[in-house]
């Protein structure tokens, strides 16, 4: 399989996954944050879309400045949906990792626009990955704790939003493996060919 149709078929998934999240959301309205988990997911997705359509030469400032902010933006809003679902309004992770996102926005147009250094834009969304990552076991793990304190039999409840939730989350990890192989596999495996001829 080639990285185009590994994207493609990439964004295919990306946008059930993200219609099924959307649909088991709207069934129940009542829960807490999986509207945000959603709407999230949605903004994934549209960051995969754009990443893709970089080879379609569209604007620089919509392939890699918006799309490369869209990857950790859902997230970020997925995470604020976690705090919600978890009852965790308090939690100050969330807000660690939006003024991370605030600062990496601020100083991703200077390795975009004035430098061009992919390796460096590679970094600092590695670095923002990690971070929400953490806020996420921050985010769970507080809920988790604070759940089997109050209501230890609940606990042992099986959690469909959590499960949706970490669906979600290993997705995204595969979809950033995707990412990596459809912006740098082309190139190396042209390079190849090229050498090979």
């Amino acid at each position: 399989m080639d990285a185009l149709s590994l994207a493609i078929a990439l964004i295919f998934v990306s946008l059930f996954a993200s219609c099924a999240l959307a649909l088991f959301a709207w069934q129940r309205r009542h829960v807490p944050g999986l509207t945000q988990l959603a709407i999230g997911s949605f903004t994934i997705t549209l960051g995969i879309i754009l990443h893709v359509l970089r080879e379609v030469e569209i604007s620089r400032f919509l392939s890699t400045y918006v799309a490369n902010l869209l990857l950790p933006g859902g997230r970020l809003i997925q995470l604020y949906g976690m705090a919600k679902f978890w009852d965790e309004r308090h939690s100050r992770a969330p807000a660690f990792a939006a003024a991370c996102l605030a600062i990496v926005a601020l100083t991703l147009p200077y390795y975009v626009f004035v430098l061009d250094i992919e390796n460096t834009r590679i970094g600092l969304l590695s670095v923002m990955t990690v971070i929400l990552s953490v806020a996420f076991v921050d985010v769970i793990g507080s809920g988790l704790k604070r759940r089997s304190i109050n209501r230890p039999l609940s606990a042992l409840v099986r959690n469909t939003g959590a499960y949706a939730f970490i669906g979600t989350s290993i997705f995204v990890a595969f979809a950033e493996i995707a990412l990596a192989y459809f912006r740098f596999g082309a190139d190396f495996f042209l390079n190849r060919r090229c050498c090979l001829c």
